[in-house]
Order: C-alpha cells, then structure tokens, then sequence
C-alpha cells in the first residue's frame, strides 16, 4: 500500500490499463524518490465465522490492493474516491456506500478526500498472517492455482489423478500442421501452458482442443484461470477454443477447468452418438 502527496501524479498513474502497469509505475516512483511508501492505519474486528478490517486512507494517497480470493462486504464509511480495477475500469465512490466484492477482484484506491473503509470476510482464522493467507494472494497466477484446486475439490480428485489423466498419451494428439496460432512454453501458472503465437481477435477461433477423442496440445496444455480469456466450443468433430477477449501475442491463454469440463462432457456424448 503505498501512500503519495501529488494529485498530478496519482492522476496519471490512474490512466494505466491494468493494475499491474499502475503498480509498476508506482514501485519506479518510490525508487525515484517521488511518491513516499507508508501502511495507513487498520483496525481489525473478530466475531465468530467473521472478521472485519477498517482502513483509514488520507487524502492524495493511493491504495494498491492485493488479489482477493473470496467474496465479501466492502462498506465505503468516509470520503470520496476513484477506484480502478484490474481492467481499467474506473469508478467513483461517494461514502456512504455498499457493495459486494467479487473473488479475483484487485483495485487502486485514490483518496480525494480522507477516506475510510471496512471489508467483513468469512473467516474462521484469529492471525493476522493467517487471514492474510486465507483472503487474499500476491497475483491472479497465485490466485489461479488456489482455485485450481478448489476445482479439483469439486471433482474430488487429488493432483496426482488429474495430472496422471492429463498426461495420459493414449488420449492425446500433435496439432495439426494446418493450425499455428499457439506455441507451448513454461508458464507461470503451472508447469507448460499454452501460448498466443500472434494476435488473436474476440471471438475468433483459436485452434483445436480436442477432434474426435483425442486432446490436441490446446486440450492438453491450456491452463486453468477464474478470468479465462478463451473457452471451449462444441464442434461437429469435438472441440475448439475460442477467444473470450483480445489475446496479444506472447499471453499466455486460459480457460476456466468448470466450463471447460463441461464442454469435454458434451463433445464425448456427441463422439458416442455418433458411433
């Protein structure tokens, strides 16, 4: 979190497009001596099941969260200012004012006036490392593989099995020579992903997840997210994935395992109809 005096600086670091860009922008600012680093003041509130933080912000200060990882309560108490979320999206908060905060939700804070806030989590931790750990992470890889594994909670499986049907050979396929938008490397989420090799536009296709029974290295490879910037499509002849969002060269390309399970099921049905 990180605390400033300039107006005309906070204003232009809330023109960046992610988060990310803004926290950057921010760390080369503190490096510079520009912008000052502090931890404004927190009160924290315990009930059963509950705990609950009240942030004092003062005014000229920016706020970079973390990446929250449940939902929760936000209670806007005092003061007016401009939150930007991991897109860009900017908002204005006039207190008094209440809203839901979703899971893989991450914000800047400026502060036009004093500000002061409460968020009140489901929590059962009393540590403050410990709810820390529990409610939010670092980045939306961390927060990736944290879902991942609720996903494989879902389908009560453990790491072990769901890597042993992922690298099961006899269930998988080269890419067709004929379909070159992805390449595989290592990723930051898990092991290798899979990999823009130029630009692809909102909905456009992709390439091939699955054709017939058999996973193409898309199928293989793609890797989980809760904000995807790909699903997977029913095709006459299984499955293709395509772009939720624009992909850039070189981003990495994923897909939610739930949505992506289901679409898997459906393709198998249609493979078994058609025998």
């Amino acid at each position: 979190m990180e605390n400033v005096g300039s107006d005309k600086l906070m204003n232009n670091i809330t023109q960046a497009d992610k988060i990310t860009d803004l926290k950057e922008g921010m760390a080369q600012a503190i490096a510079e001596g520009i912008m000052t680093q502090v931890d404004p003041p927190l009160e924290h509130f315990y009930a059963p099941g509950l705990y609950g933080r009240r942030i004092f912000v003062q005014a000229g200060s920016i706020i970079a969260t973390k990446v929250h990882k449940s939902e929760h309560i936000t209670v806007a108490l005092k003061g007016h200012c401009t939150v930007v979320d991991g897109a860009g999206n900017k908002t204005e908060v006039i207190a008094p004012m209440v809203f839901v905060t979703r899971p893989g939700t991450q914000r800047a804070v400026y502060a036009h006036d004093d500000v002061e806030w409460l968020t009140v989590h489901a929590c059962e931790e009393k540590e403050l490392e410990d709810i820390e750990k529990a409610l939010v992470c670092d980045s939306f890889e961390e927060l990736d593989q944290y879902d991942y594994k609720k996903v494989l909670t879902t389908y009560n499986m453990t790491e072990a099995q769901a890597r042993e049907m992922s690298e099961n050979p006899r269930s998988q396929m080269m890419m067709p020579v004929t379909e070159q938008r992805t390449v595989i490397q290592p990723s930051a989420r898990q092991g290798m992903g899979v990999f823009a090799a130029e630009n692809i536009g909102v909905e456009e296709r992709i390439g091939p997840v699955m054709i017939q029974y058999l996973r193409t290295p898309i199928g293989r490879y793609t890797n989980h997210s809760m904000h995807p910037n790909c699903e997977f499509r029913l095709t006459d002849n299984g499955l293709d994935a395509y772009a939720l969002s624009p992909i850039k060269k070189g981003t990495e390309i994923t897909v939610c395992y739930h949505q992506a399970r289901t679409a898997g099921i459906e393709a198998s049905r249609l493979m078994e109809n058609k025998l």
